[in-house]
């Protein structure tokens, strides 16, 4: 753990998870859009 920056871990798990979020939205509208089609 680095002693000099905590938060470095909190940003990066919030990149992780927002990066996540992303991926879901893209993925569920990329399924709507065919299901549409």
């Amino acid at each position: 753990m680095d002693k000099l920056n905590p938060c470095m871990g909190l940003a990066v798990a919030l990149e992780c998870a927002s990066s996540v979020q992303v991926m879901m939205a893209l993925r569920r509208a990329n399924n709507e859009g065919q299901v549409a089609r």
